[in-house]
Parts: C-alpha cells; sequence; structure tokens
C-alpha cells in the first residue's frame, strides 16, 4: 500500500466517522435498527483507520472487502437501482 492511498483511507474513514459520529438528531425519530447499523459502520471506519495506521493491511484489506460486500448488499437489495439508495431530502429542494 502506498503512502497516498494510506491516507486516503485514513482521511475517507476518519470523514465518515466524524460524519456518523456528529449526525444533527433534530427532528428525527430514534430507530433502534437504524442505530445499531450507524454504530457498526462507525466501528467498520474507525477499525479500517486503526488498522492502516498501524501498518496492518492484512486486516484493512479484509475491512475493505467488508465494506465491499455491505454496498454489494445493498445493491442487490434495491435490484440494482442506485437512485434507491440515495436519501431524498426535501429540505434542500425549491419550488419553481
Amino acid at each position: 500500500m502506498t503512502p497516498l492511498q494510506a491516507a486516503a483511507i485514513i482521511s475517507l474513514t476518519a470523514a465518515g466517522a466524524w460524519r456518523i459520529l456528529f449526525f444533527d438528531t433534530r427532528g428525527r425519530t430514534h430507530k433502534p435498527l437504524i442505530c445499531f447499523i450507524a454504530w457498526l459502520k462507525f466501528a467498520w471506519m474507525i477499525g479500517l483507520m486503526i488498522a492502516v495506521i498501524f501498518k496492518l493491511y492484512s486486516a484493512a484489506v479484509w475491512g475493505l472487502i467488508f465494506g465491499l460486500a455491505l454496498h454489494t448488499g445493498a445493491l442487490i437489495w434495491h435490484g440494482g437501482n442506485v437512485n434507491s439508495l440515495l436519501p431524498t431530502s426535501t429540505k434542500h429542494q425549491t419550488n419553481p
């Protein structure tokens, strides 16, 4: 793994974990299953970041494979419809 690849993995996982940790919960309902999935994703990202920082590349590769498996599973679950994977929000839409 090159230093550029390591830096990319560290920065991307840190940004994703940061975003999950500081999710704005105002106006949202508590959903236990979604909270558990968010916790798992946070732990996965932190674990992947730590594996790359300490040069545990075998663990990092398996962490990346796990992430790819999750994304592939989501695509299969939604029948290949990428649009259904994206969150829909009316907060940023304007009326014509």
